[in-house]
C-alpha cells in the first residue's frame, strides 16, 4: 500500500482485552455483554492505569511490525455493546490521547452504525481528530438523521452493498447517486466515498459508480454514465448489451430509495426449507421491488449478445450472473407456486412444484460449474492454502465452510439466527448443501401431509456435518459458458412460473 502511495489505517486500541482477563489481571473492565451467543471482549475503564500502559505496548509492538501511519480504526461498543458503567466521554479521550501519543497527526477511524459512534464519546473531541465511515449511505444514510451530524467531525459517504458476501444483482444507482450529490450540498464535513461491503466478488458496475461520484459532482447523468460503462467494460457498444444493461437499471439495479433491506433479493435456493420461502437470511428484509420479466428480458439480450462479446472475459462473467440471477428469480416464482398448494392443501400441486424447485436447483449448478468466480472449489482452496500442516489445512477449510452455512455453533446459528447469513448461491453448494436440504424437507413434507402437521428436521445437524467433511471440488470451470448458459436459461424459463 505504501509503494502505492496509498495511507494504510491500522487497527489501533480501544481497551479490548479478553473477557476473562480483567478478573484474572485484577483489572477494572466493564461487563461485556454477549453479541447473538458469542461472549465479547471485555473493556478497560479508562480510569484504569492499565489502559494506558496495555495500549502503549500494543502501539510499539504494531509500529514495530507495520509502521507508523496517519490512521488508525477502532470501534468500542461495536453493535450495541454494553455500555453500562463506562464515562464515554472520558472513553472517547482516552483512546484519542493514546492514539496520539504514536501520532500527534494521527486520524481515528469509527464506523457509523446504529447508535455508534455514541455521541458522548465523540462531542468533546477535537475537529479533524476523527473520520467517521457512514458504513451504509447509500441505503440507511446516518449523516442526515442524526442530529448531530456526527458532532462536526469529518465523514465518508460509504456503500455496504452486500451483507455477508451473498450472491445477487442488486443496487440503487439512481438512489445512491442522488443521496451523493444531497450530501454534497448539504454537509461542509463531507470529505470522500468509501467501500465497506463485506463481499466484494458481485456487482462491480455499483463500486464503478460510487468511485467515479467524488469526479462527477452533482452533475451525473446515470444514462450517459452506463452506456460509458457498458461499452469501456466489453471494449465496444452492442446494442442488445446496452438494453440489457438498461433493463438491469430498471430492474435489480433499481431498488428504491426508500428501501431497507440487506442487499440482494435473496435466492431461496439457499433459504432454510419452508412452505412459504423468502430469503435466506435473518435480517434482509427481502422485498421484490422490480418486475421479473424484466430480468428475464435482460438474460435473453445478454443470451443474444454473447456471439458477438464471447471473447470478452467480463462479458462471460455478466452473462453468467445475469442468467444464475433469471434462474433464481424463477426459483422465488416457483417458491410461490410452493407456498400456493400448501395455503389450499394441494398435494399434487405440491408435489409438482417441489420437482420444478429441485430441478432449477441443479439447472443453477450446473451454469455455475462454467465460471471459476461461482464455484465452491475455488473458495475452499484458498483456504486450505493458508495453511502449511495438513491439520492447519483442514482447520481453514472447516472455518471456510461454516462461514458460508452455519455461522458458527448451533447457539449462534439457530438462536442468534446467523445460519446462512453468508450463503452463497455457488456451483458445489448448491449442489450438496442447498439441495440435500431442500430434498430431505420436501420428502419429509410430502410423507406427512395427511396428518396436518409440518415436519420438524434438525437442519442444523444436517449442515455442522457438511461443514466437517474435507471432500475436494474443482476450481477449474467446465463446459462452455455461452452454450449453457442459453441451454439453461431456456430450460428455466420452460417452468411454469405460477
Amino acid at each position: 500500500m505504501r509503494q502505492y502511495g496509498m495511507e494504510p489505517v491500522l487497527p489501533g486500541y480501544s481497551g479490548m482485552i479478553p473477557h476473562d482477563a480483567g478478573e484474572e489481571l485484577g483489572l477494572s473492565v466493564s461487563d461485556p455483554g454477549q453479541w447473538l451467543g458469542y461472549t465479547r471482549p471485555a473493556f478497560i475503564q479508562p480510569s484504569d492505569p492499565a489502559f494506558d500502559r496495555v495500549a502503549d505496548v500494543y502501539y510499539d509492538e504494531l509500529t514495530r511490525l507495520y509502521g507508523q501511519t496517519r490512521y488508525y480504526s477502532m470501534d468500542p461498543f461495536h453493535e450495541g455493546g454494553n455500555t453500562d458503567g463506562v464515562d464515554l466521554a472520558s472513553a472517547g479521550r482516552t483512546i484519542l490521547s493514546a492514539m496520539k501519543r504514536v501520532n500527534p497527526e494521527a486520524v481515528w477511524v469509527v464506523q457509523g452504525w446504529q447508535a455508534n459512534p455514541r455521541r458522548q464519546m465523540i462531542e468533546s473531541l477535537p475537529a479533524g481528530s476523527m473520520a467517521v465511515l457512514d458504513l451504509q449511505a447509500e441505503n440507511r444514510p446516518m449523516w442526515c438523521v442524526r442530529d448531530d451530524s456526527f458532532s462536526g467531525h469529518d465523514w465518508i459517504f460509504c456503500m455496504l452493498l452486500n451483507f455477508g458476501g451473498n450472491v445477487g444483482m442488486f443496487g440503487k444507482m439512481d438512489a445512491m447517486a442522488d443521496g451523493f450529490k444531497d450530501a454534497l450540498r448539504r454537509s461542509p464535513t463531507l470529505s470522500g466515498v468509501g467501500l465497506t461491503m463485506e463481499g466484494i466478488e458481485n456487482n462491480p458496475v455499483m463500486y464503478e459508480l460510487l468511485c467515479e461520484l467524488p469526479w462527477r459532482g452533482d452533475s451525473i447523468d446515470i444514462d450517459r454514465w452506463l452506456a460509458d460503462y457498458v461499452g469501456a467494460r466489453y471494449g465496444e457498444a452492442d446494442s442488445s448489451a446496452l438494453q440489457a444493461w438498461r433493463l438491469l437499471r430498471k430492474s435489480v439495479y433499481g431498488c428504491p430509495a426508500d428501501s431497507v433491506q440487506q442487499g440482494t433479493a435473496e435466492s431461496v435456493f439457499c433459504a432454510r426449507p419452508s412452505d412459504t420461502p423468502r430469503q435466506a437470511s435473518t435480517w434482509a428484509a427481502t422485498k421484490y421491488y422490480y418486475d421479473p420479466d424484466d430480468l428475464f428480458e435482460a438474460a435473453r439480450l445478454m443470451n443474444d449478445a454473447a456471439d458477438r462479446l464471447s471473447g470478452n472475459p467480463d462479458f462471460v462473467y455478466d452473462l453468467v450472473d445475469v442468467t444464475r440471477q433469471a434462474v433464481a428469480d424463477r426459483g422465488r416464482q416457483v417458491g410461490r407456486r410452493l407456498a400456493d398448494a400448501a395455503k389450499k392443501g394441494d398435494r399434487g400441486a405440491y408435489a409438482v412444484a417441489a420437482a420444478d424447485f429441485l430441478r432449477l436447483i441443479e439447472l443453477q449448478d450446473s451454469l455455475l460449474t462454467t465460471h471459476p468466480d461461482f464455484m465452491l472449489g475455488r473458495w475452499l482452496e484458498m483456504a486450505r492454502s493458508c495453511g502449511d500442516t495438513p491439520q492447519e489445512k483442514d482447520w481453514y477449510e472447516w472455518n471456510a465452510r461454516v462461514q458460508i452455512t452455519t455461522w458458527g455453533n448451533r447457539e449462534a446459528s439457530d438462536r442468534g439466527g446467523l445460519h446462512d447469513y453468508a450463503h452463497r448461491e455457488w456451483q458445489g453448494l448448491l449442489r450438496d448443501f442447498y439441495l440435500p436440504r431442500w430434498k430431505v424437507w420436501f420428502d419429509a413434507r410430502l410423507d406427512s401431509w395427511d396428518s396436518g402437521k409440518l415436519p420438524e428436521i434438525d437442519f442444523y445437524a444436517m449442515e455442522e456435518l457438511w461443514t466437517r467433511r474435507h471432500n475436494r471440488y474443482t476450481s477449474v470451470a467446465q463446459g462452455d459458458p455461452v452454450s449453457t448458459a442459453r441451454a439453461v436459461l431456456r430450460a428455466a424459463l420452460s417452468i411454469p412460473s405460477r
